[in-house]
């Protein structure tokens, strides 16, 4: 089944456990700055933020995008192969390119990242105050991490990242 899919051959075969931890508490990070963000502007909207963060991220994508990757049972960047073969059954990776996953996960993750940013800055001209200035800052740069850096560097080791839409490398 794999031989018929275009694979980054030098792609590592599992990556590092330390990567793992410090690139899923960049994103746990990220959602409880997130949440603190929309707090601000509403407590009710903070904690349905930080809900549907964990549902959608570690819960929903880990079903229609990971069950269909070669790192399916395997750690990926982020150790989700693994997570997702102790929830769902194995996909297809020949359909891993077109899965709805792949195709609504950008913009879920722009909302995440935008939606927080958005109503802090409108919390901000409503009150002002530092600790909002604070949790603007730390949510810019974590953001900033995960999506650029971290991203980049993760795309760059993958198998995956010849076929996937998503790659921050080619």
């Amino acid at each position: 089944m794999i031989s018929k899919v275009d694979l980054y051959e030098d792609g590592l075969e599992e990556y590092p456990q330390s990567g793992v931890v410090v690139g899923n508490a960049a994103m746990i990070l990220w959602f409880v700055l997130g949440a603190i963000a929309c707090w601000f502007f509403n407590p009710w909207i903070g904690l349905i933020y930080l809900i549907a963060a964990f549902i959608i991220v570690y819960i929903i994508f880990k079903k229609i995008v990971c069950t269909n990757c070669y790192y399916y049972g395997k750690r990926c960047h982020l150790g989700w192969g693994i997570l997702s073969s102790k929830m769902f059954n194995k996909g297809d990776i020949k359909l891993f390119q077109t899965s709805i996953g792949l195709k609504v996960a950008a913009p879920t993750y722009g909302l995440l990242m935008i939606v927080p940013i958005l109503l802090i800055l409108i919390s901000m001209y409503q009150d002002f105050d530092y600790y909002k200035v604070i949790v603007l800052v730390l949510l810019i740069i974590v953001t900033g991490y995960s999506a650029g850096a971290e991203r980049k560097k993760a795309c760059g080791n993958c198998k995956m990242r010849k076929i996937c839409p998503g790659s921050a490398v080619k």
